[in-house]
């Protein structure tokens, strides 16, 4: 996949990613602050007096070596076991103590670990003074005591657990656990996500997204608040088909879903409404048989219109036609079921009629990889715009909508991208718009 697709991906999962690297890293912290903490401390003494002639500094560090080695012998660890009252037997007070040493300064570094900082300190100013207690007996190098140079003191942080370094890895483990389980999630996910994801998929120009409210009962309600987003969206959506047109405006434009339930009826209706309040004559025509979305919206699902017309021809035009208040006309499915093919001479003779009442014709219709008749509207059509519900619709079904276009040689001008959502307007209409006697409202 390219990057664009990941960062996609990202985008849209980015809370997830960053909750589940903050709970990791949470827990780890919990777990890390169990673990008991070791504090270490470090004092530096001189083999040696700290001035003398040279002779004897250098055979002060001919015996730096010997000073080191006493430290960790069992009369030095017994004595401070003993002084200090540890509860610690030599070999054990051996493993928490290191020693180096360094030959041209003659500095001897003690170094001890301990659970406690105030212990840690007081080991290793005890160990030196045990070591010049033994260097005073009989068994003591000829050159003088060590002197302290750097007594210890407590250590204010623990050198282990390193928190800082366990929490961040901690949270990085949960960031790349969340990682492989949202590419997981994402190939298992075969809908459209977003605009990049319905492009790639449909090879078509995305034309705009568009909020629905699911169950709304008018299609165009929201659309006619000016400052709605659904209304903006429309206009967005209107200019885009305005630009696709060019200089000849089309005649007619067909609306159609990847899959059923795609929520074609509504936006066909808001694009028709779009372009009637654009001063063009508009016809909305409800050709899905399968659904009746348009007609059912609109409360004409017992009204004659176009299954009558096609089976009875143009004299009844006038009598399935319905008006709403702003002059756009709607032809409901009608009371009767199209038949699955329909004559694509009978069709077109439809298409001609309603033209002469109209500028543009809008037609909804049924996903065509899924209805014969789709595809009959689709090559009559002048222009076909395809439909995408987000979450909901299958990539596959948008792949076999495009390939079922392409193959009747529809003009696919774009797609648009359907996402929940509800109305942001600011205000909403208290009172039904007029509507002209025994015509339907939309």
């Amino acid at each position: 996949m390219e990057l664009t697709h990941y960062l996609t991906i990202a985008r849209r999962w980015w809370l997830t990613l960053l909750l589940a690297a903050g709970f990791a890293g949470v827990i780890g912290y919990l777990v890390i602050d169990r673990v008991p903490k070791t504090f270490e401390a470090r004092a530096d003494v001189v083999v040696g007096p700290v001035a003398s002639d040279f002779g004897t500094i250098r055979a002060a560090r001919a015996h730096v070596q010997a000073f080191a080695q006493l430290i960790t012998t069992p009369a030095v660890l017994n004595g401070t076991i003993e002084t200090l009252g540890l509860s610690l037997s030599a070999p054990e007070l051996q493993r928490r103590v290191s020693v180096s040493a360094e030959t041209a300064t003659r500095v001897v570094t003690i170094t001890v670990q301990s659970g406690h900082a105030t212990t840690a300190a007081a080991i290793a100013n005890e160990l030196v003074s045990q070591l010049n207690g033994y260097a005073g007996s009989d068994q003591s190098p000829p050159d003088g005591e060590a002197t302290m140079v750097e007594p210890a003191s407590p250590p204010t942080v623990a050198i282990a657990p390193q928190v800082t370094l366990v929490v961040g890895m901690a949270a990085l483990t949960g960031l790349l656990g969340a990682v492989l389980l949202v590419i997981l999630v994402e190939s298992l996910n075969d809908t459209v996500r977003d605009s990049r994801d319905l492009v790639r998929t449909s090879q078509a120009k995305f034309l705009g997204a568009v909020g629905v409210r699911p169950n709304s009962a008018a299609p165009s309600a929201e659309s006619a608040v000016p400052e709605s987003r659904m209304a903006v969206s429309f206009r967005i959506l209107f200019a885009k088909i305005a630009h696709a047109e060019g200089d000849h405006p089309f005649g007619s434009l067909l609306v159609v879903g990847s899959q059923p339930q795609d929520g074609t009826g509504e936006i066909a209706a808001g694009v028709a409404d779009a372009l009637q309040r654009a001063g063009r004559r508009v016809t909305l025509i409800d050709a899905n048989d399968d659904e009746r979305e348009v007609s059912r919206r609109l409360g004409l699902e017992q009204r004659r219109g176009l299954a009558e017309l096609m089976g009875e021809g143009p004299e009844v035009l006038d009598h399935v036609l319905h008006e709403t208040v702003n002059g756009m006309r709607v032809l409901p499915a009608g009371l009767a079921r199209q038949t699955p093919l329909i004559d694509a001479q009978r069709a077109r003779t439809v298409l001609e009629h309603l033209r002469r009442h109209a500028d543009t014709l809008v037609i909804n219709a049924a996903p065509p990889h899924r209805s014969a008749s789709s595809l009959m509207w689709a090559r009559l059509a002048e222009a076909t715009v395809l439909i995408a519900y987000r979450d909901r619709t299958r990539r596959e079904n948008v792949r076999r909508a495009v390939e079922s276009l392409r193959l009747v040689g529809a003009h696919l001008i774009g797609s648009v991208l359907l996402e929940k959502g509800r109305s942001s307007s600011r205000r909403r209409p208290t009172q039904p718009e007029p509507v002209v006697p025994g015509t339907a409202r939309l």
